[in-house]
């Protein structure tokens, strides 16, 4: 519901309407006539962040025992939200929905609004996956999760998946002290249904993925992270463990893209190194030629005995 049809609707609500009693504890400051403008301007701006507005307002009618005005009767669900709570009828798409706020059935809730936030989910697939039916889904977000109207408005969306901003990520253990279907908003709206599922519980896998690939993604993500808290003037601060992180990554990057060096060059003796390499070679080289130089001498020396009839021995033996 967009902001102007939420003004409209207030401006219908009598005063001193059992909506009032959702304000923020200061209300009883604003009921002098004195201070009438003013508690106006409250209703006006609690209202714009209420997601169950429109459900709060069919039944603060239903609690004045009172008719909805001609205008409201004009919004579908609203009418059907006040003729249930009147007992009416009996509708079961308004029952469905209802029962969706019933603490027992949490999961399915937190899953029902963690996928209302990813804009490319229809409202029948959102149905198929929790197992209702498509017009339940649409029930549920007109009268309690008020958002598909104005998932551009930045400000809005942020005070709904970060209320605390970025700063409850660094409180110690957040991740397990976090509610999980805050938890489950945060990682629908940021990454989609994927993450969610894992995050969930919904797939034991997780991921199918490629471990190159998700190594590439996973080194990104910790070097953003990094480079928002460095942003956030968080470098000089001692043992941030998501700095730290970043800062490993880089030394492991530039130690990979260096040339391979070789034991003196570790030393600074590369240039020593390679000559005592070149020299080595030659010497090999040279203990070759002098062995085959020696071979032929004894060879020569060997025929020149012979023809003096003085035979070397083979062994000690004369043989």
């Amino acid at each position: 519901m967009r902001h102007w049809r939420i003004e409209q609707l207030l401006e219908e609500l009598p005063p001193n309407s059992p909506y009032n009693r959702f304000l923020p504890a200061t209300e009883n400051y604003y009921q002098t006539k004195k201070k009438q403008k003013n508690k106006d301007s409250i209703i006006l701006d609690y209202a714009f962040f209420d997601l169950k507005f429109a459900w709060r307002f069919a039944q603060s009618f239903v609690e004045m025992d009172r008719s909805l005005p001609m205008s409201a009767q004009e919004e579908h669900y609203i009418n059907r939200a006040w003729d249930y709570g009147m007992d009416k009828e009996w509708d079961p798409v308004i029952g469905h929905a209802f029962a969706l706020e019933n603490p027992h059935h949490k999961r399915k809730r937190d899953t029902v609004k963690a996928m209302l936030l990813i804009p490319e989910k229809t409202l029948a697939e959102i149905a198929d996956y929790v197992d209702l039916e498509e017009e339940d889904i649409e029930a549920y977000e007109f009268l309690f999760f008020d958002i598909r109207d104005r998932m551009k408005e930045r400000d809005f969306i942020a005070k709904l998946v970060f209320p605390d901003g970025i700063q409850s990520e660094f409180r110690e253990n957040f991740i397990v002290q976090e509610d999980l279907g805050q938890l489950m908003m945060r990682v629908a709206h940021s990454h989609g249904q994927q993450l969610l599922e894992a995050v969930g519980g919904f797939k034991s896998a997780g991921y199918d993925f490629n471990a190159d690939e998700s190594g590439h993604k996973m080194e990104a993500a910790i070097m953003s992270n990094g480079l928002l808290l460095s942003q956030l003037g968080l470098y000089n601060q001692h043992n941030v463990p998501g700095i730290e992180h970043a800062k490993d990554i880089m030394m492991a990057s530039k130690q990979v893209g260096a040339p391979q060096k070789v034991d003196d060059d570790v030393v600074g003796l590369g240039a020593m190194g390679i000559a005592f390499a070149i020299a080595n070679d030659i010497a090999k080289l040279q203990e070759e030629d002098l062995r085959f130089r020696n071979f032929a001498r004894s060879k020569i020396a060997e025929r020149e005995m012979k023809a003096r009839g003085k035979i070397i021995p083979m062994d000690g033996n004369g043989k």
